[in-house]
C-alpha cells in the first residue's frame, strides 16, 4: 500500500493480500474511534491528577492515544502525538501553581514528557520497519505467477493477490467475505478440496489438477497446490493457469494416436506380405529348389531367416506402438511385477518373484506393466537353467530419489555389456527389449542400468526423480 497509513492486522493474513483495504476501511474506523476516546481519557487523567483525584499510577494512562496513532499512523502519527502531548504538558503546566506535590512540579513533568515522545518515536519506528516488511512480502506475492486463495475455516475467502484478480477476473471486494473458494472451481475441484481439508495440514502439500471457473464463466485448466496454515485452520491455496500446456498435450496425444494408427495399418499390411515370402520359401524349399546348387539353397535360406526376423520384429514392435501416445500416471510397481508374475512360461514355474519390497507409486508411462514383464521375459531368457530367484524392491534415497532394484539369481550381465545391453540391436532375441525399457521409463525421466556384481545374477537398477514417487 503507497498511503502512509499502514497497521499490523490482527489477522496475519491480511498483509499479503490485495483485498487488505476491504478490511482495513472496517478496522480503521474503530482504530480513529479508540484514539478520540483515549485522547479525551488522557486529559481527564491529566484533570484528575492535578486535582489529587488519582494515584500517580494512573499517569500511563496519558501514553494510550500517542500509542495508537504511531502504531497506526507511524510518521504522521507521531507529529500528532506530540501535538496531543504538548497540550497536555502544557495543561499540566498551567496547573502546577495550584499544589506544590513532587508530581506537579515542572522538571518531573517535562520528564514524562520527554518519556512520552521516546516511548511514541519507538513505535512509529517499530510500526515503520514491520509495515515495510509486510509490503515486501505483499510484492512477494503479488508477482509469483501464481494466484493466491487463503480461505477460512468455513471456506469462505479471506485473502486474494493480484494475480487471482488477473486469473479468475473478479476483484478483491468481490470475493473477500463474499463468495466461498468452491465459485471458483468444477465439482471435482470442490471435491478434491473438501478431500484435502478432511487430510488437514501434513508434511507435504496436496497437488492436484481441475478445472477452474472465471467470473465471466470460461473455464481453464488449472494446477492447485493446497495446503494448511501451520498455526490455524485456514488453507493456502496456489492456483496456476495451464490450459495452454493442457491443450499442448491433447495436441500430441491425439498426434500420437495418429501415428500409431499408420503404423498398425502398415504393420498389417508388412505382415501380409511377409506372410507370402515365408510361404514362398517353404514352397520352394519343398519342390526341392536349389537342392543341386549350394548358392541358390543358401540364398533361399537367408530369405526365410531375414523375413522370420522382420515378421519377430514386427510383432514386438506391436507392443510398443503406445509408447507415449497416453498421458503418464501414478502406477503401483507391485502390482506391475505381480502382474508380469502371472506370464511365467510352463516351463519355468518353479522360479518365484517377490515385489514385496515394491509397494510403492511412480509417476511413469502406462506401458510401465510392459517393462515390468520385459525385465521378468529377460531374465528367462538369460538367467540360464539355475535361475529360481526375481526379487524387486524400492527404498528412498538420500537425495530425494528413490531406488528400484530388481535382482535375480541367473547367469548376470557380463562386464563388458552392462551398458551395451540397452543399446538398439543388442541382444539375442529381438535386440529392442533394454532398448525400449529405458525409452518408456525415461518418458518421465526414470533412469535405468545395469549393476549387478561380477559372477552374481543380473541387477538392474531404476532411478526415480523426487516428485515422481510417492
Amino acid at each position: 500500500m503507497a498511503s502512509e497509513r499502514g497497521i499490523l492486522p490482527p489477522d496475519p493474513f491480511f498483509i499479503m493480500s490485495s483485498a487488505f483495504p476491504v478490511h482495513e476501511e472496517r478496522i480503521l474506523y474503530l482504530v480513529n474511534i479508540l484514539i478520540l476516546a483515549t485522547t479525551a481519557l488522557s486529559f481527564a487523567v491529566i484533570a484528575l491528577l492535578t486535582a489529587g483525584m488519582l494515584p500517580i499510577m494512573f499517569v500511563s494512562l496519558v501514553y494510550l492515544p500517542g500509542l495508537l496513532l504511531t502504531w497506526y499512523y507511524r510518521g504522521k502519527g507521531f507529529l500528532a502525538a506530540t501535538g496531543i502531548g504538548a497540550a497536555m504538558l502544557v495543561m499540566e503546566v498551567l496547573s502546577s501553581p495550584m499544589s506544590g506535590s513532587l508530581f506537579r512540579t515542572p522538571v518531573i513533568v517535562l520528564l514524562l514528557f520527554i518519556v512520552y515522545l521516546a516511548i511514541c518515536g519507538l513505535m512509529a519506528i517499530v510500526s515503520a520497519l514491520i509495515h515495510r516488511e509486510h509490503q515486501r512480502v505483499q510484492e512477494i506475492s503479488d508477482s509469483t505467477g501464481t494466484a493466491l486463495i487463503i480461505t477460512a475455516p468455513d471456506r469462505s475467502v479471506r485473502v486474494v493477490n493480484k494475480e487471482f484478480e488477473a486469473l479468475f477476473g473478479y476483484g478483491a471486494k468481490e470475493v473477500v467475505g463474499v463468495l466461498s473458494v468452491d465459485a471458483f472451481f468444477s465439482n471435482e475441484g470442490r471435491a478434491m478440496i473438501s478431500r484435502a481439508l478432511t487430510r488437514g495440514a501434513g508434511d507435504h502439500p496436496s497437488v492436484f489438477e481441475t478445472r477452474g471457473r472465471t467470473k465471466d464463466g470460461d473455464a481453464r485448466d488449472v494446477l492447485v497446490t493446497f495446503t494448511m496454515y501451520p498455526a490455524g485452520s485456514e488453507a493456502i491455496m496456489s492456483v496456476i493457469d495451464i490450459s495452454s500446456r493442457t491443450m499442448a498435450q491433447t495436441s500430441l496425444v491425439e498426434a500420437n494416436r495418429k501415428l500409431a494408427l499408420l503404423s498398425g495399418l502398415t504393420r498389417h499390411d508388412v505382415h501380409n506380405q511377409l506372410a507370402v515370402i515365408l510361404s514362398s520359401v517353404d514352397i520352394m524349399q519343398d519342390a526341392g529348389c536349389g537342392k543341386g546348387d549350394p548358392v541358390c539353397s543358401g540364398a533361399i535360406s537367408a530369405i526365410g531367416r531375414a523375413a522370420e526376423t522382420i515378421r519377430q520384429q514386427v510383432a514386438f514392435m506391436k507392443d510398443y506402438e503406445d509408447i507415449g501416445v497416453r498421458i503418464p500416471q501414478w502406477l503401483n510397481v507391485r502390482s506391475a511385477f505381480d502382474a508380469a508374475a502371472k506370464d511365467v512360461p510352463l516351463n519355468r514355474t518353479g522360479v518365484t518373484i517377490d515385489a514385496a519390497g515394491a509397494d510403492v507409486g511412480i509417476y511413469a508411462d502406462p506401458m510401465l506393466a510392459r517393462v515390468a514383464l520385459n525385465l521378468v521375459d529377460n531374465s528367462f531368457r538369460h538367467g540360464g537353467d539355475y535361475l529360481s530367484c526375481i526379487t524387486v524392491r524400492a527404498e528412498p534415497a538420500g537425495d530425494g530419489t528413490l531406488r528400484i532394484t530388481y535382482e535375480d539369481d541367473g547367469d548376470g550381465v557380463p562386464a563388458v555389456d552392462k551398458e551395451r545391453v540397452f543399446e538398439k540391436g543388442v541382444g539375442s532375441n529381438t535386440g529392442y527389449g533394454l532398448f525400449l525399457i529405458r525409452e518408456v521409463l525415461g518418458i518421465t525421466g526414470i533412469a535405468i542400468h545395469e549393476a549387478g556384481p561380477p559372477g552374481g545374477g543380473a541387477r538392474f537398477e531404476l532411478v526415480v526423480p523426487e516428485g515422481k514417487w510417492r
